[in-house]
C-alpha cells in the first residue's frame, strides 16, 4: 500500500513537470495534471495545497538537484576549462536522461526563482556566479563576474531550450566541446580541444 502511495506521488509530480515544461506555470491546471497523471484532483489536492505550492516544491527540489551535480562537476580537475566542460557535461546528460526536469527548471525559471532559495539559503544567482569566479585561480582580479556568469549560463542553457524546439539538429550533448570552447573564449579561459568524445549511450542513430 505505501508503495502504491510513493509511486503514485511521483507520478503526479513527474506529469506536473512535464506540463508545466510544455505549457508553463500559468498554462497548466490541476485538472491536465490529474489527467495526464491519472489520477483525481483530490489525489493531488492530497499531496499539495495548490498548484503554486506543487510548482514552488518541485522547482526546489529539482534546481537542488543541479545544483549538486555542478558542485560534484567542479571536483573535475585543477584546470578550468576541464571543470567548465564538466559542469556543460553535466547539464547535458542530466537533460538527456530524463529531460522534462530540467526544461521544468529552464523554462520556468523567471517565474519561479524569485521564491525560491537553495537548500543553504543560497539564490541560485549567487551560485551561478560563485561557480564562475570558481572556474578562475584569482576571484579578485577585477572581472565583471556577475556580467560572465549571465553570459556563461546562456551559452550553456541555449542548446536546451532549442533542442526541446526541434530547433537543434543534433542532442546537446553532442556540442559540448563546442559550447566549452565557446564559453571559454567568452570568459578568457585557455581550452585545449580534446580528443572528440563519444556519443552518450542513450543516444540513437
Amino acid at each position: 500500500m505505501t508503495g502504491k502511495k510513493i509511486s503514485k506521488k511521483s507520478d503526479i509530480e513527474y506529469e506536473a513537470m512535464r506540463l508545466f515544461a510544455q505549457n508553463g506555470f500559468a498554462g497548466t491546471t490541476i485538472k491536465e495534471i490529474a489527467k495526464l497523471a491519472k489520477v483525481t484532483e483530490g489525489a493531488i489536492y492530497r499531496h499539495y495545497s495548490s498548484k503554486e505550492e506543487m510548482a514552488l516544491s518541485l522547482f526546489s527540489r529539482e534546481l537542488d538537484k543541479i545544483k549538486f551535480r555542478l558542485l560534484d562537476s567542479m571536483d573535475a580537475g585543477e584546470n578550468p576549462a576541464a571543470r567548465l566542460r564538466a559542469i556543460i557535461k553535466s547539464i547535458y546528460t542530466a537533460y538527456l536522461d530524463d529531460p522534462w526536469p530540467v526544461l521544468f527548471v529552464i523554462l520556468n525559471f523567471q517565474n519561479l526563482q524569485g521564491n525560491v532559495e537553495l537548500d543553504n539559503n543560497q539564490h541560485v544567482y549567487e551560485f551561478i556566479i560563485d561557480a564562475t569566479r570558481n572556474l578562475f585561480v584569482c576571484g579578485d582580479d577585477g572581472r565583471d563576474y556577475e556580467f560572465l556568469a549571465t553570459s556563461v549560463a546562456g551559452l550553456i542553457i541555449q542548446p536546451v531550450i532549442f533542442h526541446s524546439h526541434k530547433k537543434l539538429p543534433k542532442h546537446p550533448v553532442e556540442y559540448i566541446d563546442e559550447v566549452t570552447q565557446s564559453c571559454c573564449r567568452l570568459v578568457g579561459l585557455k581550452h585545449d580541444t580534446p580528443t572528440a568524445s563519444r556519443p552518450h549511450s542513450k543516444l540513437t542513430t
